[in-house]
């Protein structure tokens, strides 16, 4: 009786674990930030000046004039992502430009959640998985269209440039020499590689698991370091 027990015990805390999915959650508003908050000079100067560096708030200024900060970048509420904690929702990420946080929700506390009063709405997270690899004829064909013209060879990242134009961006004379760069990846071992390990990375970041280890580790799998 006593083993059965335990194997119920065990079964229901496995069911609860498994229950839990990631949900992106949506506020009505910034809570005590209001949009007047940016119609006082002195005020948005203080704001920009605690949220975006001077970087970014000169290049700003270039293309954006007196509008330089918008709404969007108005923090989330704080108040709001504690009560989401109170209702044992695990914050991931903060999303201050989507006015969101993605969260970890048991499914016996969704209901609770949707029905809190500045809770816009809320999605599930999608899941999107490869299903159609890249054969090594279809990697070779996409090689072979390097134009002979091409100021830069870009070799087997061709593909990749091409899903952002970059070829055509250099075409028009652009390189980001003194710009700062942001790049997206499934893992990046730039300080394995000679033509990267001596550059300027300024700053690092894992989305996945909120450290600054961007190559692999342990807990990925060895697909990542493209």
């Amino acid at each position: 009786m006593r083993s059965l027990i335990v194997i119920l015990f065990f079964y229901l805390i496995s069911s609860s674990a498994f229950a839990q999915e990631k949900y992106l959650i949506y506020f009505k508003d910034k809570g005590d930030f209001g949009k007047e908050t940016l119609s006082k000079t002195t005020v948005k100067e203080n704001l920009a000046k605690q949220i975006l560096s001077e970087k970014s708030i000169e290049r700003r200024r270039k293309s954006m004039g007196y509008d330089f900060i918008t709404f969007q970048d108005l923090p989330i509420s704080k108040n709001y992502v504690d009560q989401l904690k109170v209702n044992n929702a695990k914050i991931v990420h903060k999303l201050k430009w989507f006015n969101a946080v993605s969260a970890i929700i048991n499914s016996s506390d969704l209901s609770t959640v949707k029905n809190l009063k500045f809770v816009d709405k809320i999605e599930k997270v999608k899941k999107l998985k490869s299903i159609t690899p890249i054969t090594d004829a279809e990697q070779s064909s996409n090689l072979n269209k390097i134009n002979a013209t091409d100021v830069y060879d870009y070799g087997q990242s061709l593909t990749q440039y091409q899903l952002s134009d970059i070829p055509q961006v250099h075409d028009l004379g652009f390189t980001g020499e003194g710009i700062t760069i942001g790049i997206l990846d499934s893992g990046f071992e730039w300080k394995k590689l000679t033509s990267l390990k001596d550059r300027n990375v300024i700053a690092e970041h894992d989305f996945i698991y909120n450290d600054n280890v961007t190559a692999n580790d342990s807990k990925d799998t060895t697909e990542n370091n493209f």
